[in-house]
């Protein structure tokens, strides 16, 4: 399986006769999380397009955008994800929300009722077997891949194809050190004030560790101490993510 999408713009364009048959436009607030059974790299693009062979297919999405919360100031909103199973044959599709999100209380009620719209570019709404929020495994992450097979399982859902074509850039798929992973959790948990700091101490000390500080923020702690876990590598991935967020 490989991945499509404008990852980082660092491999080499393929042959334009490379295609497959069904085109997905995922919209800029819409990210993929997983699909048809297999995690997206880490650095997929907001602005992403997904290729698939004909027939049943299957995406775990979530909106991720910037929205303003109740003190006027910018956050983070990453939506319940959300596996849409779908069905269709020679077509171009567009994933998106048909919702304003733009500040919390927006947020608030996408979540009540997370849905996404998949429709072809006449318009008309393609065969969606089954959408519905994807059920928490459990743990201190979430391990969207394990999750997909269980409720695959559950459902009697069977992917006939995994097999995606690159159609923009191909890139090597990058393989997220467990540091990152747990940089990336404590980070949506932190307040502004420790991401600001954080940020700040990641890109000081991005050839080294951080020294050990003196604060009273869990957060900020597990930040740092997460941060020396990681290589150098991961550490360069780290701060690159944080200027993306």
């Amino acid at each position: 399986m490989r991945y499509i999408g404008k990852w980082m713009m660092l491999g080499a364009l393929v042959s334009s006769s490379v295609f497959a048959d069904v085109k997905v436009n995922i919209h800029r607030d819409v990210a993929p999380l997983v699909v048809n059974g297999e995690k997206v790299g880490f650095f997929i693009s907001k602005k992403s397009v997904l290729d698939f062979d004909n027939g049943l297919n299957q995406l775990v999405v979530r909106v991720e955008k910037l929205i303003d919360n109740n003190q006027g100031e910018k956050e983070k909103f990453n939506s319940k994800p959300v596996i849409i199973t779908f069905k269709a044959s020679d077509r171009e599709l567009d994933l998106f929300v048909d919702s304003v999100i733009s500040r919390s209380k927006d947020a608030e009620e996408f979540e009540l009722n997370p849905f996404f719209i998949l429709k072809d570019k006449n318009g008309d709404p393609i065969q969606i077997m089954k959408q519905e929020i994807l059920p928490n495994g459990g743990g201190i992450t979430r391990d969207y891949e394990t999750e997909v097979y269980r409720y695959n399982k559950k459902n009697n859902i069977i992917i006939a194809s995994e097999k995606l074509s690159q159609s923009i850039a191909e890139q090597p798929i990058v393989e997220m050190e467990k540091g990152v992973e747990m940089v990336q959790y404590w980070y949506e948990k932190a307040s502004n004030e420790d991401k600001k700091q954080f940020a700040s101490l990641a890109f000081e000390n991005r050839k080294s560790e951080i020294a050990k500080q003196n604060t009273k923020s869990q957060e900020l702690d597990m930040l740092v101490y997460w941060f020396n876990q990681t290589s150098e590598n991961g550490r360069k991935n780290i701060i690159n993510w944080i200027m993306n967020n």
